[in-house]
C-alpha cells in the first residue's frame, strides 16, 4: 500500500531540473545534459561544490529507490475490481525544466448488460506544476493536446492491453513526438459439437504508430504496425538511442506465436532511426535482436521493456516487465552505447512490486537533484513515485 504524503522537496532548487526520460544516454552520469544544459551533480547541504570536472563521475551511486508515494493530481486511487492500467512516460513538454507526464491509459468504461467491457485506449497528459513550495505537483491538463492518440476498441473485444506510450524526439526539429502501441483480443470464431462443448479461436489485434509534434498534435499518425493476423502483439514502450548515433531508435516488445505451441517467442526488439531523403523513419527492415527467449510455451507474456544509465557507466541499462505476471528483470548493458549488451542482474532497486500489482516503470529526475527517479504506471489506476536517495558526495 503506497504512503500518501506530499513530496517535501527538502530545500532542493527545481530550477534546472534534468528533463530525462530515459531517452538519451548520461554521460558518465557525471553530467546529465538536456538542451544544451549543463547540470553538475552537488551536495544538497552545499550550494557551491567543489567538483573536479574529470571526477565527476565518482560522485553517483548506484540507485536506491524509496517506497512508492502517491503525488498531488496523479491518479492514486487503487482498485483491482476494474480493468484500469497506466503506463507514462516522462518529457519537458513546456521548456519549463521539469518533466511532464503522459499516461498510457485503458480502462473499464461501461458495465451491464451486453455492454464492451472496455470504449477505448488513450493517452492522458499531465502537466508539472511543482515548486519548491508545493513540491512535486501535477494537474491533469485536456486542452492542450487535444489531438492525442487513442484507439476504439470494438464491441466483440474479450480483452485490451494497455495503451503502451513513449516521448521523444523521433524527427529532426526540437520538439517532443509520441509513439504508442496497443493490442486487444477478440473471440473471431466459435465451433460446437454435438456435446454441447464448444471451442473458440482469438484473433489478435495490435497497432503500433507515432504521431509527430509540429506545433502540437493534429491528429495525423505515422503506422508502424497494424495487424489482426492473430501472429503477434507489440509493445512500443521507449523510444532510446540504442546504436549511439545520436537519434532514438524504436524499442518493442514482441510475442510472436507459433503454430506450435512449444515455439512461441517473447523477444525485445529495435528498428534503427534512420534517414531517409531528408526525413527520420524507423527502418523496420532492419530488426535488432535485444533481448530473445525463444521456445516457450508462454504466449502471452508480452515484454515491456525500459531504459535508463542506472550503473553510470554512459549506457543505458534495460529492465523488462512481462505483462502476463508483473515479473520484473533488471539487465545491465555490459556493451557500450553504440554496441549494447544486455546481461540479467539481480534486482537491487527495490522496483519489485506486491503480489497482484503490475508495474510501468518511466525514468527521469523528479525532484531536481540530477539523479534518475522512478514514475511507476500500475494496473491497479494509480501513478506513482520512487524518489533515488542514493547521492553519495
Amino acid at each position: 500500500m503506497a504512503e500518501t504524503r506530499n513530496i517535501d522537496q527538502d530545500n532542493k532548487s527545481l530550477k534546472g531540473i534534468v528533463a530525462r526520460n530515459i531517452l538519451i544516454p548520461s554521460v558518465a552520469a557525471a553530467l546529465l545534459i538536456t538542451g544544451g544544459c549543463k547540470n553538475p551533480v552537488v551536495p544538497l547541504d552545499d550550494p557551491d561544490p567543489i567538483i573536479p570536472e574529470d571526477d565527476k563521475s565518482l560522485y553517483l551511486d548506484t540507485p536506491s529507490f524509496k517506497a512508492p508515494v502517491t503525488v498531488n493530481g496523479l491518479p492514486s486511487v487503487a482498485d483491482l475490481s476494474v480493468y484500469k492500467v497506466f503506463h507514462p512516460a516522462l518529457a519537458d513538454m513546456d521548456g519549463d525544466g521539469d518533466l511532464d507526464l503522459f499516461a498510457g491509459y485503458v480502462g473499464t468504461f461501461s458495465s451491464g448488460g451486453d455492454a464492451a467491457p472496455y470504449d477505448k485506449q488513450s493517452i492522458l497528459y499531465f502537466r508539472n506544476d511543482s515548486s519548491p513550495v508545493t513540491g512535486l505537483e501535477f494537474s491533469q491538463d485536456d486542452s492542450t493536446y487535444d489531438n492525442l492518440m487513442s484507439e476504439s476498441v470494438p464491441y466483440s473485444a474479450s480483452s485490451a492491453g494497455p495503451m503502451y506510450v513513449a516521448a521523444g524526439k523521433i524527427d529532426d526539429d526540437a520538439d517532443i513526438d509520441l509513439l504508442t502501441a496497443s493490442n486487444y483480443s477478440y473471440i473471431s470464431s466459435v465451433s460446437y459439437s454435438y456435446s454441447y462443448s464448444y471451442s473458440y479461436n482469438s484473433t489478435f489485434y495490435t497497432n503500433v504508430q507515432y504521431q509527430l509534434n509540429e506545433d502540437g498534435f493534429d491528429g495525423l499518425t505515422h503506422s508502424i504496425v497494424s495487424s489482426d493476423s492473430g501472429f503477434g502483439m507489440h509493445t512500443a514502450t521507449a523510444l532510446v538511442d540504442i546504436d549511439g548515433d545520436g537519434y532514438l531508435d524504436l524499442v518493442m516488445g514482441v510475442s510472436v506465436f507459433s503454430s506450435e505451441s512449444s515455439n512461441n517467442t517473447n523477444e525485445v526488439v529495435y528498428f534503427p532511426n534512420v534517414d531517409n531523403d531528408g526525413s527520420r523513419e524507423f527502418d523496420l527492415e532492419d530488426q535488432n535482436i535485444l533481448l530473445p527467449e525463444s521456445n516457450t510455451t508462454d504466449i502471452s507474456q508480452l515484454p515491456v521493456p525500459s531504459f535508463a544509465d542506472l550503473d553510470n557507466d554512459g549506457d543505458m541499462d534495460m529492465f523488462v516487465v512481462m505483462f502476463n505476471d508483473g515479473s520484473i528483470t533488471y539487465y545491465e548493458n555490459t556493451g557500450t552505447a553504440s554496441s549494447p549488451n544486455f546481461e540479467s542482474r539481480a534486482d537491487t532497486f527495490n522496483l519489485t512490486p506486491p503480489d497482484g500489482i503490475k508495474v510501468f516503470p518511466a525514468f527521469g529526475d523528479m525532484d531536481g537533484d540530477t539523479d534518475i527517479d522512478v514514475i511507476i504506471g500500475t494496473n491497479d489506476g494509480r501513478i506513482l513515485y520512487l524518489e533515488n536517495t542514493d547521492i553519495d558526495l
